[in-house]
């Protein structure tokens, strides 16, 4: 899942994304990022339990884009340096040049499930019932088939445990970065 410090003036706190790799996480955090708020996590969220809630770890400061993605989410600053490059993505520094990197644990305010839309529609947003949320999660979770039967169990409770207490939307959109501003403002308005 991706994460970010979206909300920072209004919230304090940071919301995920979750999808299929290449459904536009990336995309979306690094978009979020280039309009001012801190940048927190890409490809992985970790959690931890506190008397506050649930906090949301940071992780590396760089974020994976397609050439695609980077040119039309950095603009001027494509000259940045990549740190890793392969076939499909470009590692890009999150070091303040275009972003600032958040570096504590921050309040996780809300799970975004990304899905598509069909070409016709729009962005739409819609709050996940709680047995769907659990399920989100769970398909969301690193490794989850690999662990033992009992660490499984506990995974499943601490899924149910989030998403009793922080709310998890789909957010559904078409195909296309001309279409990331709208999503942009729909995660804002799910995450107020």
């Amino acid at each position: 899942a991706q994460s970010l410090e979206v909300l920072q003036p209004l919230l304090r706190g940071a919301v995920g994304f979750m999808a299929e790799p290449g459904s536009g996480k990336s995309t979306l955090a690094a978009s979020f990022a280039a309009r001012g708020y801190p940048f927190l996590t890409d490809d992985v969220l970790a959690l931890q339990e506190s008397p506050q809630g649930y906090l949301a770890n940071p992780g590396f400061p760089f974020v994976s884009l397609s050439s695609e993605s980077a040119s039309h989410v950095l603009g001027q600053h494509t000259a940045l340096p990549v740190l890793a490059l392969n076939d499909e993505k470009q590692r890009v520094a999150v070091d303040g040049s275009w972003a600032s990197f958040c570096d504590k644990a921050v309040p996780l305010r809300g799970l975004f499930l990304l899905s598509r839309s069909g070409s016709g529609k729009g962005v739409e947003l819609e709050r996940l019932p709680s047995v769907e949320a659990v399920r989100s999660l769970l398909e969301n979770t690193n490794c989850l088939p690999l662990l033992p039967i009992a660490n499984v169990r506990q995974q499943m409770a601490f899924a149910a445990s989030v998403a009793a207490s922080v709310p998890v939307w789909r957010l559904r959109f078409p195909s296309g970065l001309e279409h990331i501003p709208a999503v942009v403002e729909k995660v804002l308005e799910g995450a107020a």
